[in-house]
């Protein structure tokens, strides 16, 4: 089986901006399960196989920003089913942490991202 995904660095904006969004979703109250079905499904793969390998199948320059996340996340998925009390209050709280942290919503960060295949293999039950 072979799957892939886009792979932006661990600390990069989005990253951290996801991480610090965790955060303020808890103190709000707001339950904010960071791991997704993806990841899931990629660990119960990644258990299952009898060998998993990966190779970099692309790999790009990009620039982000804190306001572009703010946009993109806006209308995500998991996000966007939230009451909009609390998607308008996150977002403001984020804003202004991501402000003082990268010195500008409009801070342009230069991150390397890849798309990765990740092939696993699974014994032959049959023979």
């Amino acid at each position: 089986m072979i799957v892939g995904r886009s792979v932006a660095p661990e600390d990069g904006v989005d990253a951290q901006m996801k991480d610090h969004l965790a955060a303020l979703l808890d103190d709000m109250n707001v339950a904010s399960d960071r791991m997704n079905a993806r990841e899931g499904v990629e660990q119960w793969l990644e258990s299952s196989a009898h060998s998993a390998t990966r190779a970099i199948a692309a790999a790009w320059d990009a620039e982000r920003t804190p306001r572009g996340f703010l946009d993109r996340h806006r209308t995500g998925a998991r996000f966007s089913t939230l009451p909009d009390a609390i998607k308008t209050e996150a977002l403001g709280r984020l804003a202004d942490w991501a402000a003082a942290s990268f010195g500008s919503l409009d801070a342009v960060s230069h991150e390397r991202h890849a798309f990765e295949l990740r092939f696993f293999q699974f014994s032959d039950r049959m023979g």
